[in-house]
């Protein structure tokens, strides 16, 4: 083969190779990792609080399972009341509470590295808490009014009660799945919950 050289002006009206284009990356909301770390951080505080809950209720049963009548619905009562605390517990769980090393923060949040806070960067007040957790506590205060309403025992309206309660319970898991999907596309990383306390939340 000749090593004959080429021109310079071939080399001049030569085009460069054209480049190879790559497929777009699908784009999310935000970055998944962080919905995974909140959904999770959250999870674990209504896991935790139900926990606490459940074996209250199992023990609270057990106590009373020989008594009828009077004492009987005392059992629903005495449940519908710590299903209530429970609520009331995931409602205020991000106020500016401190609670040892957790210091303003719930467990799931603590391990999972996240905070609340507010405009200023400060920890958010009671109210803001309990406007941004409303969807979280909604399933909770629906087992404690259907514990309350089976406490009355009384013939018709008791069975009518526990529909209603039902119905509404179906209505807060389809407003949990609604506000964890609008979570998920949201682009500005915030929560129906945070829009309506105005809060946000930092990663550390």
């Amino acid at each position: 083969m000749s090593n004959t050289p080429v021109p310079e002006t071939l080399k001049k009206n030569q085009k460069p190779a054209p480049e190879t284009e790559t497929a777009p990356k699908p784009q999310t909301s935000f970055s998944e990792t962080m919905f995974f770390r909140r959904f999770v951080a959250t999870a674990a505080d209504y896991v935790i609080v139900s926990t606490i809950c459940m074996l209250s209720s199992l023990l609270v049963s057990f106590l009373f399972s020989a008594f009828n009548g009077d004492v009987f619905k005392l059992t629903f009562f005495i449940i519908g009341i710590i299903w209530g605390l429970g609520g009331v517990l995931l409602l205020i769980k991000d106020g500016p509470h401190s609670i040892t090393a957790f210091d303003c923060r719930t467990p799931g949040k603590y391990f999972l590295h996240v905070r609340v806070i507010n405009t200023q960067k400060q920890p958010i007040t009671y109210e803001m808490s309990i406007k941004r957790n409303l969807v979280v506590a909604s399933s909770i205060f629906c087992i404690a009014g259907t514990n309350l309403i089976l406490s009355l025992n009384l013939p018709v309206i008791t069975d009518i009660l526990v529909w209603i309660s039902l119905i509404a319970s179906f209505g807060c898991l389809g407003w949990t799945l609604y506000e964890t999907y609008m979570f998920y596309k949201s682009t500005d990383e915030r929560r129906p919950g945070d829009l309506r306390a105005n809060t946000f939340v930092e990663y550390y």
